[in-house]
């Protein structure tokens, strides 16, 4: 599979009214979305192997599961909603995935785990948000990342 994302641009885009779960139980922030004034997610430090969750049910949109893939290394999409008001999650540089293609997840189910597959300086997963049309949005008005950075 390829990943959607690459070379996609953002855009402001409002909070929805949409309940989402931190993708790991303990992390760092080591990069916040905008920074680098062209990241369009978050990074977060983590032991390698820990448990990556859903950050809320959905459906498997996309995996990668070998390759550079631009630098995102192993990569699992998720599917939140229907249509235009659809939300995908990216979770990169995995170093295992538990998850296939189609199937279907609920909110912290485990579908992956921290690695350094790809472009990484360490163990740590890449976190996206992107609306129906391809837009990246800031993760941080769904969930506060800003108050964990180390």
């Amino acid at each position: 599979a390829v990943n959607p994302f690459l070379g996609l641009t953002d855009r402001p885009f409002a909070a929805a009214a949409l309940s989402l779960s931190y993708p790991l139980d303990e992390f760092s922030v080591t990069a916040l979305f905008g920074s680098n004034g062209t990241h369009r997610g978050v990074d977060l430090t983590a032991d390698y192997g820990a448990p990556v969750y859903a950050v809320s049910g959905g459906t498997v949109y996309s995996v990668v599961s070998e390759g550079y893939n631009g630098g995102y290394g192993k990569t699992v999409i998720l599917k939140h909603g229907d249509g235009d008001n659809a939300l995908y999650t990216l979770y990169a540089h995995l170093s295992e995935i538990s998850v296939t293609e189609g199937q279907t997840v609920g909110q912290r189910q485990q579908i992956g785990a921290v690695g350094i597959s790809g472009v990484a300086d360490g163990p740590l997963l890449y976190f996206e948000i992107r609306t129906a049309d391809n837009q990246a949005i800031d993760p941080e008005g769904y969930l506060a990342f800003t108050y964990r950075v180390g």
